[in-house]
């Protein structure tokens, strides 16, 4: 049974079939997280500016209360997470491992530990990350990734 869920905040209206992927042991379906992820990156650039990655933790409380809301079913809700980035760089002689390392010491993201003890990791403001590193290291601008929406372990390397 198929459900239309909407988030009148975002102007999301999803359909979701609770029976199309294992409960709680998967990651929301990849049509799901490509339509909530520019909604929510509109939204926060809209109501608070674009000083993102600095606005990192309200896209964190944004996405998981977003997700919570539209992902009918699901036993175990979204969180806002915090911590740092480690950010690795490649070409850069800095240390005998051969890469440079830059953190940011302070950091948030959405996601949820799966009942198996799963990571998922939900980062709408990591593709900002890299007009900090650039400021914070006077590089030229390096991408990063538009959103990051994976089990932690996928994640990508050179960004955990």
């Amino acid at each position: 049974m198929k459900r239309v869920q909407s988030c009148a905040a975002s102007g999301i209206t999803v359909t979701v079939d609770p029976n199309a992927c294992e409960a709680h042991e998967s990651l929301p379906p990849f049509t799901f997280r490509h339509r909530v992820i520019p909604a929510v990156q509109e939204l926060v650039a809209e109501q608070f500016g674009h000083r993102v990655p600095d606005l990192a933790a309200i896209c964190a409380a944004v996405t998981a209360r977003s997700a919570s809301q539209l992902l009918p079913g699901e036993r175990v809700p979204y969180e806002v997470f915090a911590g740092s980035v480690l950010v690795r760089l490649p070409g850069e002689a800095a240390d005998p491992g051969g890469g440079s390392e830059v953190a940011r010491a302070v950091h948030a993201w959405a996601g949820r530990i799966h009942p198996s003890g799963r990571m998922e990791v939900a980062d709408l403001s990591s593709r900002h990350l890299g007009s900090w590193l650039a400021a914070s290291r006077s590089l030229s601008e390096v991408r990063f990734p538009r959103a990051i929406w994976a089990f932690e372990g996928e994640v990508p390397r050179a960004f955990r």
